[in-house]
């Protein structure tokens, strides 16, 4: 894959996309148009495993190739709440937001580690939260980086002055765009991987929240969907479902960022039926409570993750591992982690102990001592089946 290449198909995209809104040129097909009919999405069942498919769609999938894949990082957060994922294929790097400014050196290391160029493709802000944009606002955050192809906002300018000023002096060949320009048009990196900006009601809505104002976007490569919907709430939701109502089907392999760092406002049952997700991921900093034990009334909520984890067991959150790698090869998805940063305690026959980092580097969320916890004193499902001593 060139990097050239990809400017080029950048700046064809941009001079696209300056027709004003409402433009009577058709618009690019939406995924809504593109997907294949889904089945009930009223249905409960888990399809977080392959061998839920049936064996005519096993016999078409083609064996994946171990050198394709493509990578989510799932950026460890150290501020409050706070949110950053980047997104590599080949030399293609996507930045979708970057958390709190204490978060912005843990941010500064990864594109220094993982955008080899020099050139990060894409940054999208899904919405100017302070634990989404704050880490954007510091100079030092783009240290490593000498430009950035396409910048992304979602039109609300509450909160945002800094980023835009800051945007501007390191990069002013760089126009940000309005995702309403950008919806429905995917970007064709190349034959298998796409970007494409949903649409949503509540962009233009001013009496939107900012969480409801979120940016939504559809990443696709050969069988797998992946969904970011920044901290989006139930309105926001109810309108990508009714926008797109055959989204994703029960031959995708679907991945979910989990929805406002696993809040239990959001990430309701009928969203997460909608989406038939495989697999699940989580980005915000740990906080525990004052006696250092997890803390199930905060992100990411007990209650949200059970909702979650009814659907997939194979649910991560870098809270647990640190920084974690989710490597797709279109078909299914792995995670690895770093080890984490922080420590935290839980209970266990009412003693007070201290999770291993090292032993919890690649568990799953429901295989953490965090959610153990929760299965011993709080009754919660023991959804991976692990054994309490």
């Amino acid at each position: 894959m060139k990097k050239t290449l990809l400017l080029g198909l950048t700046a064809l995209l941009f001079a696209a996309c300056t027709r004003p809104a409402g433009s009577s040129s058709s618009p690019l097909t939406s995924p809504s148009e593109s997907t294949k009919e889904t089945a009930d999405s009223s249905s409960t069942s888990s399809n977080s495993t392959s061998s839920s498919s049936s064996s005519s769609s096993s016999e078409s999938t083609p064996a994946p190739d171990p050198d394709e894949y493509f990578l989510i990082y799932s950026i460890e957060m150290k501020g409050r709440y706070g949110d950053s994922n980047l997104i590599k294929y080949g030399d293609y790097e996507i930045l979708i937001d970057g958390g709190t400014r204490t978060d912005a050196p843990t941010v500064q290391s990864a594109l220094s580690r993982y955008v080899e160029d020099g050139v990060l493709d894409m940054l999208v802000v899904s919405h100017p939260d302070a634990d989404h944009i704050d880490g954007l606002e510091k100079q030092s955050t783009f240290a490593s980086i000498d430009s950035i192809g396409m910048i992304v906002e979602n039109g609300d300018t509450r909160g945002n002055g800094d980023f835009e000023s800051l945007m501007d002096r390191l990069y002013p060949e760089t126009i940000p765009m309005i995702v309403t320009e950008l919806v429905d048009k995917p970007i064709q990196v190349d034959e298998d991987f796409s970007i494409t900006f949903l649409n949503q009601s509540n962009y233009t809505s001013s009496s939107a929240s900012k969480n409801n104002r979120s940016i939504g976007m559809l990443i696709e490569y050969k069988n797998t969907k992946a969904f970011f919907g920044g901290d989006m709430e139930s309105s926001a939701c109810n309108s990508i479902m009714a926008n797109y109502p055959n989204l994703t089907s029960e031959d995708d392999y679907v991945i979910f960022k989990i929805l406002h760092h696993g809040s239990n406002g959001t990430n309701s049952n009928t969203f997460l039926n909608y989406l038939k997700l495989d697999f699940a991921f989580v980005t915000t900093g740990m906080r525990l409570n004052s006696s250092n034990l997890p803390n199930y009334s905060t992100h990411p909520y007990l209650e949200a993750m059970k909702r979650v984890g009814v659907k997939t067991k194979d649910t991560y959150w870098s809270g647990i591992n640190g920084e974690l790698t989710i490597k797709c090869d279109g078909y299914s998805a792995s995670a690895t982690g770093q080890g984490r940063k922080t420590d935290y305690q839980y209970k266990h026959n009412d003693q007070i102990l201290t999770a291993n980092r090292d032993e919890e580097k690649d568990v799953t969320f429901f295989e953490s001592k965090y959610y153990q916890m929760a299965i011993e004193y709080n009754n919660a499902p023991n959804y991976a089946g692990i054994t309490i001593d």
